[in-house]
């Protein structure tokens, strides 16, 4: 699986419409694509799903209860895969800042996904 990260510290500088025109795009030419968003503001998953009727999310995985392969959801696209996030990834920032572990945690729960060829990380 390819992984491509869409990182900025500042807001409002097109991270998520890249994201999301790069996974759709790789999704139209028939590449299983992952989008995980990883943005509490969940702008990518607002696309795709109602975050609001979201149980499983990113902030699962980061608190180590979950795998990105069991929050998973399939689109309306063929072949484009969301991993969503919720507001409540907030808390998550928060606590993890200081966590020696907290890089290793998102690139250890890729790892259980199978069958994808790209993730795009917005």
């Amino acid at each position: 699986m390819i992984v491509v990260s869409i990182a900025n510290q500042k807001g409002g500088e097109g991270k998520t419409t890249t994201s999301l025109n790069l996974s759709m795009g790789l999704a139209r030419r028939g590449k299983k694509t992952l989008l995980v968003d990883i943005d509490p503001q969940a702008n990518s998953t607002g696309i795709f799903a109602n975050p609001e009727g979201i149980e499983k999310s990113m902030h699962g995985v980061f608190n180590s209860k979950m795998t990105i392969q069991e929050i998973m959801i399939e689109t309306r696209l063929p072949d484009l895969f969301l991993a969503p996030s919720k507001m409540n990834l907030a808390e998550v920032e928060t606590l993890s800042g200081n966590s020696v572990d907290a890089p290793y945690i998102l690139r250890d729960s890729l790892q259980s996904v199978n069958g994808i060829d790209f993730c795009i990380i917005d």
